[in-house]
């Protein structure tokens, strides 16, 4: 209780602080949104800087940056200029409150669209407040070599905005069905988001995800309540430090930018360890099954990310995984967790919490239209074994990528990437304490003793007609036990029963307007013995 206490005393405190010094609303856009793409290949030409490592970006922050391509029309392609006339038509209500537009008459948009506005399901802003809502829905199907048919639908709602000078609000609700005889029920091994079950009999599977947040603060500071993702690094692939791999999880983010060069950023998350604590079992009545609790999981993350000149980023960030209750320490934004972990106790065979270092860097233009990128995910690592590759007990995994815009031709684009994660990395001896959320991995989908080569190419034929080509081939080899992990001499990389997987897929994707999207396509998945071909439409 005095845990809970303390962090309620500190998000007050926060709270109060950034109301008094904030300068504009945050509302965080989700990672979806195809905007993101578009600014990152416009960065990775030098025609803007984009300060975009951890994710979600706030929907002032993209306006900004739209604002500026704005005034660089004469350097943008055909295609660029009309693809930046549709995105800021989306954020119409962010630059009246950057540009303290006095709404005399308050806005009001309902199932039409208003001039130099997009269509809208439902807005209104006046100079207090504002609201943007949609509908959310969508139906998918999944057509098999093997003569099966998946069927998948989703429906849902969003709304955000903003209250007074420095609130933000926003909440997303999707509600899932799947049906099939060869749905993939677990999503274990994809890079698909992991879910979490809500019901479904025989062939059929339910499962929704709830995000909301308020947030409080501006371009300088900003502190965050809410359930959300929090993507770190530039991995396509899939991300290697942070991902969308595990559901959504509970968390209070802050993040500061004092100057352009240099932003820090720091989150306490509420993770789902799946360990049933046994102390917590107790009897229902009528006898139809017993209650318990599962034991609290909580992550810690901060990193400070650098720009020494423009184009060229670096961070440098560090994490800890630790259960049971909640420890007032991991809720400072600024001190080192594997010292604090000793503090505590933590040496020897008496674990307290799970810290990991990661790096990344990120070099936008440096060689025309080309951004080269790598992470570097360090869980534990021993410097006298440093040169002894093939048993060294270094639990690391690394990315290294590139990725060409432009090339061959105008409008298109190409990415490839090679990701090694060496045996361990991500697991611990203590179950609690997994790199994991849900029993899904926090980092890379991959997972520990495996390797992926990734490439794509991204075609973008007209504004919103996207012709996206991708291949990806993964080893994996036995995941080990905890005993394995504590024994003075490393495994090899890609031990044990090894199994494979290539996915290929070519998907056209038409985005009429804003969120409205067409697709169809072919995928194909081949595993060591087993070979399957998708169509998707």
């Amino acid at each position: 209780m005095k845990c809970y206490l303390r962090l309620a005393i500190l998000s007050s405190f926060l709270l109060v602080i950034f109301t008094f010094n904030s300068q504009a609303q945050v509302i965080y856009e989700p990672t979806y949104k195809t905007v993101y793409g578009y600014l990152s290949r416009l960065a990775q030409k030098g025609i803007i800087d984009l300060d975009d490592v951890v994710l979600p970006l706030t929907r002032i922050y993209i306006s900004n940056k739209l604002d500026i391509l704005s005034y660089q029309s004469g350097i943008l392609t055909p295609l660029e200029s009309k693809e930046l006339d549709f995105y800021r038509k989306e954020y119409i209500l962010e630059r009246n409150i950057e540009q303290n537009i006095d709404l005399q008459t308050p806005y009001t948009s309902v199932f039409k669209k208003q001039s130099g506005d997009r269509f809208r399901w439902g807005a209104y802003q006046d100079n207090q407040f504002s609201m943007n809502f949609q509908p959310l829905g969508g139906y998918e199907i999944e057509s098999r070599n093997d003569g099966s048919v998946n069927h998948h639908t989703w429906r849902g709602i969003s709304v955000n905005g903003y209250l007074g000078k420095y609130v933000g609000y926003s909440f997303d609700f999707r509600d899932n069905t799947e049906q099939g005889n060869t749905i993939d029920r677990t999503k274990k091994f994809s890079p698909m988001s992991g879910v979490i079950f809500t019901g479904g009999i025989g062939k059929s599977v339910e499962y929704n995800d709830t995000k909301g947040t308020v947030s409080v603060g501006g371009k300088k500071v900003s502190f965050t309540i809410g359930k959300d993702y929090m993507p770190v690094g530039y991995d396509e692939g899939g991300k290697l430090i942070l991902s969308n791999k595990a559901p959504s999880f509970p968390l209070i983010r802050l993040d500061i930018k004092p100057t352009k060069w240099f932003s820090f950023n720091y989150a306490h998350i509420w993770l789902n360890s799946n360990l049933v604590d046994s102390s917590s079992i107790r009897p229902t009545s009528p006898q139809t099954g017993n209650q318990f609790t599962y034991r609290s999981k909580y992550m810690a993350i901060h990193s400070l990310t650098f720009i020494p000149l423009k184009g060229l980023s670096v961070m440098l960030g560090e994490s800890a995984i630790y259960s049971d209750n909640i420890d007032f320490g991991y809720l400072i934004p600024v001190i080192f967790y594997r010292s604090f972990d000793h503090y505590k106790g933590g040496i020897k065979n008496n674990s307290i919490s799970n810290s990991q270092i990661f790096f990344q860097l990120s070099s936008r233009n440096h060689i025309p239209k080309t951004h080269l990128y790598a992470s570097f995910f360090v869980d534990e690592v021993r410097l006298s074994d440093l040169t002894d590759g093939a048993h060294a007990k270094n639990q690391t995994a690394y990315t290294v990528g590139l990725s060409i815009a432009d090339f061959p031709f105008n409008n298109i684009s190409l990415t490839a990437e090679y990701t090694k994660v060496r045996p361990f990395a991500y697991e611990n001896y203590v179950p609690a304490q997994t790199y994991t959320s849900e029993d899904y991995n926090l980092g890379h989908w991959i997972g520990s003793n495996a390797d992926q080569l990734y490439l794509s190419a991204l075609w973008r034929l007209k504004r919103g007609l996207h012709w996206k080509t991708t291949f990806s081939a993964v080893r994996k080899g036995s995941k080990g036990t905890a005993l394995q992990q504590r024994e003075a001499e490393g495994l090899p990389f890609l031990f044990g029963n090894v199994q494979s997987k290539t996915d290929f897929s070519s998907i056209l994707t038409y985005e009429l307007i804003h969120d409205l999207f067409f697709r169809a396509g072919y995928q194909s998945s081949e595993y060591i013995g087993i070979n399957h071909q998708v169509k998707r439409i």
